[in-house]
């Protein structure tokens, strides 16, 4: 998610998929943070904490579809 588009209704969704896949991580992996990239261009992509486990992986991809749809 790029935080210059911040206010879009399809950045609103992929804010919402963001707010649950990170908060999945953060129950089940106490992996509570954002991962933060920079661009080239100065835009800044937060992204939920990585994880290896397929199951948690899995979850992570239904939960935030459920929420925020697709």
């Amino acid at each position: 998610m790029k935080l210059s588009d911040i206010g879009t209704d399809n950045q609103k969704q992929k804010l919402c998929k963001l707010t649950t896949k990170s908060f999945i991580s953060c129950r089940f992996e106490e992996k509570c943070y954002y991962e933060k990239s920079n661009l080239i261009n100065g835009d800044i992509i937060f992204k939920s904490p990585r994880t290896r486990n397929e199951n948690i992986r899995e979850l992570k991809e239904y939960i935030s579809r459920f929420f925020c749809g697709k």
